[in-house]
């Protein structure tokens, strides 16, 4: 995939935020790398998910403004709680500030509600405290892969699960691109396209959410229809 084999310009721009996250066994869901020897330099986890199904009913509507039809608010909090479920809770999110996108969100966010705050948010209010951090990106509408990868990269280095929230090409592209490893028959499932409502978990190698570019495994793979299907 173009793009993927070399950091795009501004990448080594990183922000730290100044408190360490507690460790994950203080977590009330345990994520997959709780478990690691003691020491070990945490996985990190990319979330890649394509907004919900989006409603084309208002012809006059600007792209930008289209909300969720009925299917893609049914299937929003369905994938965020199989996320859930397979341990998957995002620290961050990093989403598009389209209506669908921002609407995605707001049906997933409940499912992670009982989620302590992470200890990097300088002062976090009640609401912020039972949920996920979600900062809204221009620049993820319409985005390119490189402009992903450059937020990505800027992500606090006390994220250990993170999520991007956008729409494709480039979702199916960071999704697949990064997905370097992993079962074979869900790497071909993904290779097909990324459906609205998907998700794709990648562990990647990197130590750093600089190192995004190099990619990792799929470890889980959510596809809407397979949830209504069960």
């Amino acid at each position: 995939m173009a793009g993927m084999g070399n950091r795009p310009a501004g990448m080594s721009n990183r922000t730290r935020m100044g408190r360490r996250r507690p460790p994950a066994a203080d977590r009330r869901t345990r994520p997959p790398q709780a478990d690691q020897e003691a020491g070990a330099k945490p996985v990190r986890h990319l979330i890649a998910v394509r907004h919900a199904k989006s409603s084309w009913s208002d012809h006059s509507a600007l792209d930008h403004d289209r909300p969720l039809n009925a299917r893609g608010r049914r299937a929003a909090p369905a994938v965020a709680a199989a996320l859930r479920e397979a341990g998957h809770v995002p620290d961050l999110v990093h989403s598009s500030t389209s209506a669908r996108t921002r609407e995605t969100w707001k049906l997933m966010a409940p499912v992670f509600a009982d989620e302590p705050a992470p200890a990097f948010a300088d002062e976090p209010s009640p609401a912020f405290a039972h949920e996920p951090e979600a900062r809204f990106h221009a620049e993820l509408y319409l985005a390119s892969i490189e402009a992903i990868l450059e937020i990505v990269a800027a992500t606090p280095l006390e994220v250990e699960t993170l999520m991007v929230l956008g729409h494709n090409p480039s979702i199916f592209q960071l999704a697949s691109g990064l997905s370097r490893r992993g079962d074979e028959d869900e790497r071909r499932t993904l290779s097909r396209g990324m459906p609205t409502g998907a998700a794709a978990v990648i562990a990647l190698d990197g130590d750093e959410w600089i190192d995004a570019a190099r990619g990792g495994e799929l470890v889980k793979l959510i596809l809407p229809r397979r949830l209504e299907d069960s």
